[in-house]
């Protein structure tokens, strides 16, 4: 599998989780006699659509998908210890191009024996 599809899934298991997350806590709130209200269900559910957009970039090996994943990746990194998981697993699928390129250009042109 390739990284850029490894990152699309990435995307949507989080687009899905806030999207379901947001859902429930739509529904529990009436369920349990909390008040909650409509705010903090939408703000949780609209984190769903960077993330939703983010795979589908991703899916297509859009270089702005790769970029912004790398963006949102480095702040992660504080959120110990699973978000920094996600992020250092995340920063591996996007660090080098997505367009089939090995490595960086100028590592092409090394001869075999200086790698």
């Amino acid at each position: 599998m390739r990284n850029h599809t490894r990152a699309a899934r990435a995307h949507f298991i989080f687009a899905g989780c806030y999207a379901l997350s947001g859902g429930a806590l739509l529904v529990a709130g009436p369920l349990l006699g909390v008040e909650i209200g409509w705010h903090l269900p939408a703000c949780v559910g609209a984190l769903a659509v960077p993330h939703a957009v983010m795979g589908w970039g991703a899916a297509k090996a859009k270089n702005w998908a790769r970029v912004l994943t790398l963006v949102l990746a480095f702040p992660a990194l504080l959120a110990v210890p699973l978000g920094t998981l996600v992020a250092i697993q995340l920063i591996s699928y996007c660090w080098l191009a997505w367009d089939g390129r090995g490595g960086l250009p100028a590592a092409a042109r090394m001869p075999a024996t200086a790698r």
